[in-house]
């Protein structure tokens, strides 16, 4: 390729040569500032190349057909003349712009005078370069481009020396302090905490000394070394007259949290939006570092995270906001539900401090900021609006280079997907995603949050080497719990929840409160996360499951322990009673029947079932009937025990949890065998138990269709699909007479609908069946054999019968309807 690019004219090669330098594709205009010569000259010159095909000519600039074409003719540069070409090219371009030019250009410019830097001499050019390098590299950084900007800094250090921390303080100042932060948001901490020793030595005023030691405590955070996160700030603030305790008492906790109403005057919270911006500089330093003390205190200390929101918000109050009181804020609204009981007024708070966001612009803060308000939602909001927020969160976090965050978000979205009960086969792909996203942050604490959660999951998909263990070929229980020590108090207490819960489910109870044990002295570390929410329920069921075998002071204390869960859990009830509600219930009837109010348990059973299954807890439903199943089994009541635990089956099935299904089969190997009430292929089932995509469609028939043939029509087509049948009739009663309304065939992988509005006849369907739904208003299926039809309720009719229907009742005040599907066995 260089043979065939010395075959053109002299100019040729020397446009292209410059061209190379330039780049894969430049402007017209750029090549005619640095030729100083005008595009029809330029044109001329590359005229042979274009023709050659070797260069494109395209709207306004040239560009190289492909790489290796550049390569050469940057090849015909000799090397010891490259530097200087650059630096000539960078140099005409930055002479020739004007600010504006030159902010969009600044990666071009910055690039040609790096790769000349060798060649520079006068110290102000040095300087000057220097300046441009630390405005590229803090563009790149804004665009998350760490790598990039990384280098832009280095470069801009490299033309500095020693006199320069005298002569241009704030510029080697800021190129150090900028390098330490990409360093680390790169993964490279031994780098950063070396420049960050530097910086200490150097830092001149108060307000870079916390620039710096805002740096070094974030560090200690991404390493997880908490403990050294919250010395090192909270000496620095000692700098500054600020002398927190490390260990308030709850007095001085309840004191510093009284004076901030008190400070508010009265005033409704969401008046503070209109607060001023603060100003002065060393307040904003001290509040810069309180900020990122908040996560590490979060974990080991929660009197100290209180006392420390309480002084920032009303710090922000008095002297204005700026994004550290903004981030206060919504930390507090976090904290006011769970620990001062005001679940309402912290979404009050962490609602305030998404707009103070917004309205000022404070970007660095928003993943921060966001994040509080995904966990205040959860306790007063839907749990899919949570979720919502986690994702605001995530690319927030993304987007401004907050990768503890951007961690945080993710295990926390997982967190309420597991709430939800969502299919754990889907929680399991996004576990994974979260997983190999803190893998690459180097995040360990959350990357072993997500490891907890995927133990959790595999165990109850059976996944494991026995349902009763964590373990598989890439796990080992023992070996993890032997390693759970002081000092790793985050991914201890999400260990022991989720083996709580898990050990509840599979009836091993001694080990749940074993568990519960261990998690109990840790739950500070969950302050305000809904988290808790299974350690208070989970923990109440285990005792009230051991509780009639235990001795009587053991029974004694754990009267009282029943009674504190049940509160807390009547509490959250009654914040937002959707999610809660179930819960509640359930311990309740757990404690009523302890104290041998059976009727009471009864109601409370199925108060706790309703609750999980109009809200969506399949989960949680699954768990009421088979709480309730033991209930009944205990007071003799086989054949209502066996419905329960039947319902239970099914509940787990729906959700995935089938090592959780093998397990009740091997208990009651009836389950396997017998049908399940609720036909999970027939559109007779509760709206809750529909996927997702017949749910939005049926929704969209109703709004979009007001003629009746039409809505019938679609909804009929609904069904079928969704049901995978290959016929389904629609009944309704005229005159008391059971008319077909309307027929749907499946033809060819299609539906298609008949409006009929017939008598029906018996070759329509068996007639015992449909007299049997209209008499009973009961669901009912129905195996066609060859020999003739056998309604089924229970397990009666042979396996080798070739169709299946399935009859279902729907009425209201004033009709009974009875639906009809066939499929295929």
């Amino acid at each position: 390729m260089v043979g065939k690019l010395k075959r053109f004219s002299g100019p040729t090669q020397t446009t292209l040569r410059q061209l190379a330098c330039l780049g894969n594709v430049v402007e017209f205009a750029t090549l005619s500032l640095v030729f100083r010569e005008s595009e029809e000259e330029i044109h001329t010159a590359l005229w042979e190349a274009a023709r050659a095909g070797l260069i494109l000519r395209q709207e306004g600039s040239y560009a190289f057909l492909h790489d290796r074409i550049q390569e050469a003719a940057y090849a015909l540069i000799p090397e010891g003349e490259r530097a200087g070409a650059h630096l000539r090219i960078g140099r005409m371009l930055l002479a020739s712009m004007t600010a504006d030019r030159l902010a969009e250009h600044l990666f071009d410019v910055a690039n040609q005078l790096n790769r000349g830097a060798a060649l520079l001499i006068d110290r102000d050019e040095k300087v000057r370069v220097a300046t441009i390098n630390l405005t590229a590299g803090q563009k790149a950084k804004a665009s998350t481009a760490y790598a990039s900007a990384r280098e832009y800094f280095s470069a801009g250090m490299a033309l500095l020396d020693e006199r320069d921390w005298s002569s241009h303080y704030e510029l080697t100042f800021s190129l150090w302090l900028e390098r330490a932060e990409c360093e680390f948001l790169s993964g490279n901490f031994e780098q950063a905490e070396q420049i960050i020793v530097e910086l200490l030595r150097r830092g001149a005023s108060k307000v870079d000394q916390a620039a710096v030691y805002r740096l070094k405590v974030l560090l200690h955070i991404l390493k997880s070394e908490n403990q050294q996160a919250v010395a090192t700030g909270l000496t620095h603030l000692r700098q500054f007259g600020i002398d927190i305790p490390a260990c308030p008492t709850e007095e001085q906790v309840q004191a510093e949290y009284e004076t901030v109403w008190q400070t508010l005057e009265g005033r409704p919270i969401e008046s503070l939006i209109d607060l001023p911006p603060m100003t002065d500089t060393e307040l904003q330093a001290v509040m810069q570092v309180l900020s990122v003390l908040a996560t590490p205190v979060y974990a080991d200390n929660y009197g100290l995270y209180c006392l420390l929101l309480c002084r920032m918000v009303k710090a922000g109050v008095q002297h204005g906001m700026n994004d550290a009181s903004a981030c206060a804020c919504g930390l507090l609204g976090f904290t006011l539900g769970p620990v001062f009981h005001r679940y309402h007024e912290g979404y009050r708070f962490a609602r305030l401090a998404c707009d103070l966001i917004e309205k000022h612009g404070f970007v660095a803060s928003r993943a921060k900021v966001y994040a509080s308000f995904g966990g205040v939602a959860g306790w007063t909001q839907p749990i899919t609006s949570a979720i919502d927020i986690n994702r605001v969160t995530f690319r927030a976090a993304i987007e401004t280079g907050d990768l503890a965050f951007a961690c945080y978000s993710m295990i926390q979205s997982i967190t309420y997907l597991l709430l939800r009960n969502d299919p754990l086969d889907g929680v399991w792909r996004e576990s994974e995603m979260g997983l190999d996203f803190a893998r690459k942050a180097r995040f360990r604490d959350i990357a072993e949050g997500f490891v907890n959660q995927q133990r959790f999951i595999a165990t109850m998909q059976g996944r494991t080497t026995a349902f009763s263990t964590f373990s598989d070929a890439q796990f080992d229980e023992a070996v993890l719990e032997a390693q759970l020590t002081g000092d790793r108090v985050v991914e201890s207490i999400s260990y022991w929840m989720f083996k709580l819960q898990s050990r509840f489910l599979l009836h091993e109870y001694v080990a749940a409160l074993a568990a519960a044990q261990q998690a109990k002295p840790l739950l500070g570390a969950m302050l305000g996360q809904i988290k808790l929410l299974d350690y208070f329920y989970y923990t109440a069921l285990t005792v009230a499951a051991l509780y009639e075998n235990a001795p009587a002071d053991e029974q004694s204390r754990w009267r009282g322990l029943l009674s504190a869960h049940r509160e807390q859990l009547r509490e959250w009830a009654e914040n937002y009673p959707p999610t809660f509600a179930d819960k509640h219930a359930l311990v309740s009837a757990e404690i009523a029947r302890l104290e041998g109010r059976a009727f009471d348990a009864m109601q409370l059973y199925d108060q706790a079932i309703q609750s999980a299954r109009e809200n969506g807890f399949v989960q949680n439903e699954g768990l009421a009937h088979e709480v309730a199943a033991r209930f009944y089994a205990a007071g003799g009541f086989e054949a209502i025990a066996h419905l329960y635990l039947r319902n239970a089956r099914n509940c787990y099935d729906r959700w995935g949890a089938f090592g959780k299904v093998r397990q009740l089969d091997e208990r009651c190997p009836y389950l396997h065998e017998e049908p399940t009430p609720a036909f999970s292929a027939t559109i007779g089932q509760p709206v809750g138990h529909l996927d997702i995509a017949t749910v939005v469609k049926a929704s969209q028939a109703l709004s979009s269709e007001i003629v009746l043939s039409k809505l019938i029509e679609k909804l009929m087509r609904i069904a079928v699909e969704h049901a995978g049948a290959e016929r389904g009739l629609l009944i309704l009663l005229r005159c008391d007479e059971p008319h077909v309304e309307a027929e749907a065939t499946t033809v060819h992988g299609g539906v298609e609908v008949a409006v009929r509005r017939t008598a029906v006849t018996p070759s329509d369907l068996p007639q015992s069946a449909l007299h049997y739904v209209i008499r009973t208003q009961e669901r009912v299926v129905v195996e066609t054999l060859r020999s003739g039809t056998c309604i089924r309720r229970t397990n009666m009719c042979g396996r080798s019968a070739p169709d299946l229907s399935c009859a279902c009742p729907s009425s209201n005040k004033r009709n009974l309807s009875a639906r009809s599907i066939w499929r295929t066995i």
